[in-house]
């Protein structure tokens, strides 16, 4: 599998230790999410070490199995990490 230079930047900083989380903000326009029972506009977010990594970026680490979600680390509110990751033995083997 050959990985961009953006998704291979995300690998490297995951093996260096830096975390990975995804979290939502408040978007009016475009997506419902459903958070313990209360229906809230937001969009998801995915930031590592301070600069948002693109959706697209994470939806092909996700789903070609390099990166697996992590331990809960957040609480239920929309505005704190919801979920971090943490890159996979296939991950590392392919980096």
């Amino acid at each position: 599998m050959r990985l961009s230079r953006a998704q291979r930047e995300v690998l490297k900083n995951l093996m260096d230790g830096k975390p990975l989380v995804e979290y939502m903000t408040p978007d009016h326009s475009q997506l419902f999410f459903r958070t313990l029972g209360d229906k809230v506009r937001a969009k998801l977010n995915f930031m590592q070490d301070g600069k948002r990594v693109g959706y697209r970026t994470f939806w092909v680490l996700f789903k070609h199995n390099l990166i697996t979600q992590n331990k809960y680390k957040g609480t239920p509110s929309p505005q704190d990490a919801l979920t971090g990751y943490k890159i996979t033995q296939r991950g590392w083997e392919i980096l």
